[in-house]
């Protein structure tokens, strides 16, 4: 009887993760320029800049990932992208992890964004 072969995870940051690619100069600038057009779009993919000055410290520091998914959640919520409000600051704060490393710090319990979150892609990972 033949057995199912053990599957091995890949390990962050292996051939199987996007941030791990070996990019020159020269392929990183298409990249930007590429995401530049997507900004305001599903297929923004966090790489190009989009806030405004106000999570300037909180975005530039942020993932990929955490870029993609604050652009997200503001576009579901129906704010402009380069707004600043205290919606925006719960968005941000809940898509780069920065409310709950304050509200630790602060001493005070975390209450994370509840707000529209966007649409599931066709095709995505559940």
């Amino acid at each position: 009887m033949r057995t199912k072969p053990k599957r091995i995870p890949p390990k962050p940051g292996g051939p199987t993760s996007s941030y791990s690619l070996p990019l020159t100069m020269r392929a990183f600038e298409a990249v930007l320029t590429l995401d530049e057009k997507l900004v305001g779009t599903p297929d923004y993919m966090g790489v190009a800049y989009w806030w405004s000055h106000e999570y300037k410290w909180s975005l530039r520091a942020a993932t990929h990932r955490q870029r993609k998914r604050a652009h997200d959640a503001i576009l579901a919520a129906g704010l402009p992208l380069d707004g600043e409000s205290a919606h925006h600051a719960v968005i941000v704060a809940w898509a780069t992890n920065n409310g709950q490393v304050a509200a630790r710090n602060a001493g005070v319990k975390w209450n994370p964004y509840r707000g529209p979150r966007p649409a599931k892609r066709e095709g995505a990972r559940a």
